[in-house]
C-alpha cells in the first residue's frame, strides 16, 4: 500500500517535471475490499470473454466483475419457467479463474425483464409465486459461487412526496416484494451479502430518495429482514453531486452498521452536451473527481463496512451513457482505444490515499509478557511483537501508535475501526476470523496449566483441574476464559479481570492454576517466583498467533509482504526466544526502559525526515541541538544527573538521528523519490512528540543515580533501523566489548 502511495506521487511530480511518468499501479492492489468492473458477456458485440485486449485491463486492474446485463431476468429467464445460465455461468468460470469473485446484478428490477412477464394475470399470487421462483432459482443457482447480490434495484420513485416506483413488481404485490425478495435470496443463499441498489441517492436529487429507503431499512432491521449493505450506483458528473453530499450519504448508512457500495461509478464529463472531445482540461477534471470519490469512500466508510467500489464499464466504447442519454461522452478509466486516461491515476491515488497522516495505529492489550506489556510509569511498550509492530510500521512507512485495549473488547474495537492492526499475542480462532483477517502465522503455541512449583503432578490432566474444588483463574474475554469455561466446567472459576496481576492470586494462595499459553507459562516458570508449568500429555487447544486486521481494511497485503521481507515466521519466533530468555520481569529496569524510549524517539525520527525531505529542509540544526542540550542541562540539576551524562547520553540521541536521516536520504535520493503524502506537520506535530519522549528519558536517566544497570534488551523494538544509528543510540548504555543492539540489517523503506 505504502508503494502505491509513492507511486502516485512519484506519477504527479514526474508529470510536473516532464518526465516519463511509472505505471499506475494495479487498482486490485490498492484496496482490501473488491475493486470491480461491470462488464459485456455473453453474445455482446464487446464480449470481455471475446476481447482478449479487454481481459487484459479487467485481469490487472479489478478482482470483482459484475455482469453488465447477463444475470437480469430477461436474459436468465427469458421464457416463463425456462433457465438460461450457460452465458452466465461461463462469466463466473471466467471470474474465478482468474481470482476474482462476482457481484450478481440483480435479481429483482422493473427494467429488462422478459416479455412474458407483461402477459401474467393480475393475480397477487400468480405475481408472488413469479417473484419467489425467480429469486430461489437464480441465487439458489449461483450459491456458494457469488460474494454479493443487487436483491432489488431501484424500487423507490425519484419525487419528494412519493415512496415506491410503480413498477410491475409494486402494482401486482405491492411495497412487500421487497421483503419477499431479501427473505428468498437468503434462503437460497445463506452466505451472499444482499444489498438494495439504486441511483441519486449521494444527493443529487436531494436526501429525500436515501431517508425513505433507509426508513424502510430501519423496519427490516426491527422485523430481522435480511439486508447486508446499500449500494450507491454513483453515475454522477464533474461537480454533481458535491463531494461533501456523497460523505454525507456514506455517513447516514455506516450509522445503520451497513456496508456501503459504490456499484456503478462513473463520472460523466458531458452532460451539457457542449464537447466534441475529452481535452485535457476536461480530463484533469475527471481525474481530480475520481480521486475525490474514492478518498472520500476510505475517509467516510469503515473499514469493516467497505463492500466494493465497480466502475460501470470497462472502456469509455463500453459506457452506456452514449447511446441512453443520446451524446458523446467519456465517463470511464480507459479510452475507447484501450488505453488508461488520467481518470485511472485519479483512482489509482485516492485508493492509495491513507487517512491515517503516516501512522499506523496498532491495538494491543499490552499485558501479555513476553508478547506486549505497558509499563505504566514510563509509558512505553515493549514486547516481540511490539517489536513486529514497530517493523512492519516502518516497513510500510509509517510510525508506530499504540492503542490500549482489552481481551473482552479486542473483537469490538476493531469492527469499530480503533486501530489499523492488532498484535500482543493473538490467537487466530474460528470466532475472531469470522470478523477480521490475519497476517500470516507468526508462532504456534497451546494451552498449559501453570500452578504453584511442588505441584505440579495434581494438575497434569484434565480430570484432576476439573473439579470443584480446583479454583481455576482466569482473566476475563480472551482465549483463556473460553478454554476453561469449555474444558473445565465443574472446576471453580474466578475471572480476574487485571490480567497483570492474575499470577499473583496463584502465588498468594486466592487460586490454584492459571491454563494459559505455553509461551506465557514457561516465562513465568523462568522467571523464579515460585510458579511452575505442570506438563500435559495432549497438546491443548493447539492455535497459531497472528497480527489481527479489521476485516476489509487496506493493509493486509502489504502486512504480509512486509513480514515476508522482514524474514518471516522463523525470523519472528528467534526474535521471541530473545524475549523469553533475558530475564522478563514486570518490572523493567531504568536501563530497559531508556533503550524502550530511544527506539521510540528514533522510529519518530522516519517522520522527522519524511517531513525534511518533503521540505528539502536541512539535516544538521545547531541552534535547535544547542538549545535542546542547554534546556536539558537545567532541568537534569534539579533532578541529580551531571551535565556530562546529559551530553554523553543525549548527545548520542542527537547523533544517532542525524545517522538515520542522512541513511534515509541516500536511499530516497537513489530511489528518485517523490514527495512523500500524509505526513504530519513537523514544529505542530512530531518535535512535541519528540520532546514528550525526551522528558521520559531524562526521569529515566535520573533514576540510575550515575550508575548504568548494563542489562540491556536483546533486541531492540526497531529491527529495521540500521545497526549505525542503533549503535550509536545505545553506546551510553553499554559497557566495554558489550553489543549495544543486535545486528540487524533489513532494507529500509
Amino acid at each position: 500500500m505504502r508503494l502505491a502511495v509513492l507511486l502516485a506521487a512519484a506519477l504527479c511530480l514526474a508529470q510536473a517535471r516532464g518526465a516519463e511518468a511509472p505505471a499506475i499501479p494495479a487498482l486490485r492492489d490498492l484496496a482490501e475490499f473488491p475493486i470491480g468492473v461491470a462488464v459485456p458477456a455473453g453474445t455482446a458485440a464487446n464480449s470481455l470473454l471475446a476481447s482478449p485486449q479487454r481481459q487484459s485491463l479487467v485481469e490487472r486492474n479489478f478482482d470483482s466483475l459484475t455482469a453488465e446485463n447477463i444475470m437480469k431476468m430477461a436474459y436468465l429467464q427469458p421464457e416463463r419457467g425456462v433457465f438460461r445460465f450457460g452465458e452466465a455461468d461461463a462469466l463466473v468460470d471466467y471470474a474465478r479463474a482468474h481470482g476474482m469473485v462476482v457481484h450478481g446484478h440483480a435479481l429483482v428490477w422493473h427494467n429488462q425483464t422478459p416479455r412474458w412477464l407483461a402477459t401474467l394475470e393480475d393475480s397477487p399470487e400468480v405475481w408472488t409465486r413469479e417473484l419467489r421462483q425467480q429469486v430461489q432459482t437464480v441465487a439458489g443457482h449461483f450459491a456458494g459461487r457469488l460474494r454479493s447480490w443487487d436483491v432489488v434495484n431501484e424500487a423507490f420513485d425519484d419525487g419528494a412526496q412519493t415512496q415506491y416506483r410503480d413498477s410491475q413488481w409494486y402494482r401486482h404485490i405491492g411495497p412487500g416484494f421487497i421483503e419477499m425478495a431479501f427473505r428468498t435470496a437468503r434462503e437460497a443463499d445463506h452466505e451472499a451479502q444482499l444489498f438494495y441498489n439504486d441511483y441519486d441517492i449521494e444527493g443529487a436529487i436531494g436526501p429525500q430518495k436515501l431517508d425513505r429507503i433507509l426508513q424502510m431499512v430501519d423496519d427490516f432491521r426491527n422485523r430481522a429482514v435480511p439486508i447486508d449493505g446499500i449500494g450507491f450506483q454513483m453515475h454522477i458528473e464533474l461537480e454533481k453531486p458535491t463531494t461533501e453530499q456523497i460523505r454525507t450519504a456514506f455517513a447516514k448508512v455506516v450509522q445503520r452498521g451497513l456496508l456501503v457500495r459504490i456499484s456503478e461509478l462513473d463520472v460523466a464529463v458531458n452532460a451539457g452536451k457542449e464537447h466534441s472531445r475529452l481535452d485535457d482540461a476536461l480530463a484533469q477534471q475527471q481525474r481530480q473527481r475520481y480521486r475525490d470519490v474514492m478518498e472520500a469512500y476510505l475517509d467516510a466508510v469503515p473499514a469493516p463496512l467497505r463492500g466494493g467500489v465497480t466502475v460501470w464499464g470497462i472502456t469509455d466504447g463500453d459506457s452506456w451513457i452514449p447511446g441512453y442519454r443520446r451524446r458523446a461522452d467519456w465517463p470511464l478509466l480507459f479510452d475507447a482505444g484501450f488505453q488508461p486516461k488520467p481518470a485511472l491515476a485519479g483512482m489509482a491515488a485516492g485508493l492509495s490515499a491513507r487517512p491515517m497522516n503516516g501512522v499506523l495505529r496498532i491495538g494491543t492489550p499490552g499485558d501479555y509478557a513476553p508478547y506486549s506489556w505497558y509499563d505504566s510509569v514510563s509509558g512505553t511498550y515493549r514486547g516481540s511483537d511490539v517489536a513486529l509492530a514497530h517493523a512492519l510500521a516502518l516497513r510500510l512507512g509509517l510510525r508506530a501508535l499504540f492503542v490500549p485495549t482489552t481481551w473482552a473488547t479486542l473483537v469490538a474495537d476493531a469492527q469499530a475501526g480503533r486501530f489499523d492492526i492488532a498484535a500482543g499475542g493473538i490467537s487466530i480462532t474460528p470466532e475472531r476470523a469470522r470478523v477480521a483477517a490475519f497476517s500470516t502465522a507468526v508462532a504456534n503455541d497451546r494451552k498449559q496449566p501453570v500452578v504453584r512449583c511442588g505441584e505440579q503432578q495434581r494438575y497434569d490432566s484434565e480430570a484432576e483441574i476439573n473439579r470443584p474444588q480446583v479454583r481455576l483463574i482466569v482473566n476475563p474475554g480472551g482465549t483463556n476464559e473460553r478454554f476453561a469455561r469449555e474444558k473445565f466446567p465443574a472446576a471453580t472459576l474466578i475471572v480476574h479481570t487485571d490480567n497483570r496481576t492474575v499470577f499473583d492470586e496463584i502465588r498468594a494462595g486466592r487460586a490454584d492454576v492459571m491454563v494459559t499459553d505455553a509461551v506465557e507459562g514457561q516465562l513465568q516458570q523462568r522467571a523464579g517466583q515460585g510458579l511452575c508449568v505442570a506438563q500435559v500429555r495432549a497438546a491443548w487447544a493447539p492455535a497459531s498467533k497472528a497480527v489481527m486486521i479489521p476485516a476489509g481494511t487496506v493493509v493486509k497485503r502489504d502486512v504480509d509482504a512486509a513480514f515476508a521481507q522482514l524474514g518471516g515466521a522463523s525470523r519472528y519466533r528467534r526474535e521471541l526466544a530473545d524475549w523469553e530468555g533475558h530475564g522478563w520481569s514486570g518490572v523493567p529496569t531504568p536501563t530497559a526502559l531508556l533503550a524502550a524510549l530511544i527506539d521510540e524517539r528514533l522510529a519518530i525520527v522516519t517522520e522527522v525526515a519524511r517531513a525534511k525531505w518533503n521540505t528539502q529542509a536541512a539535516i544538521e540544526d545547531p541552534a535547535r541541538e544547542r538549545a535542546l542540550l542547554q534546556s536539558l542541562r537545567e532541568r537534569a540539576t534539579a533532578l541529580g544527573v551531571p551535565a556530562a551524562a546529559v551530553d554523553r547520553f543525549f548527545g548520542a540521541q542527537i547523533e544517532a538521528a542525524k545517522v538515520l536521516q542522512r541513511e534515509l536520504f541516500a536511499r530516497w535520493r537513489q530511489q528518485r523519490q517523490g514527495q512523500f503524502k500524509g505526513v504530519a506537520d513537523l514544529a505542530r506535530d512530531i518535535r512535541p512528540d519528540i520532546d514528550r519522549i525526551t522528558a521520559r528519558m531524562l526521569e529515566q536517566l535520573a533514576l540510575l543515580s550515575g550508575s548504568y544497570s548494563r542489562q540491556l534488551p536483546a533486541a531492540s523494538t526497531l529491527s529495521l533501523l540500521s545497526p549505525a544509528a542503533l549503535r550509536t543510540a545505545r553506546a551510553p548504555l553499554a559497557t566495554d566489548g558489550t553489543q549495544a543492539t543486535a545486528d540487524k540489517s533489513v532494507d529500509l523503506p
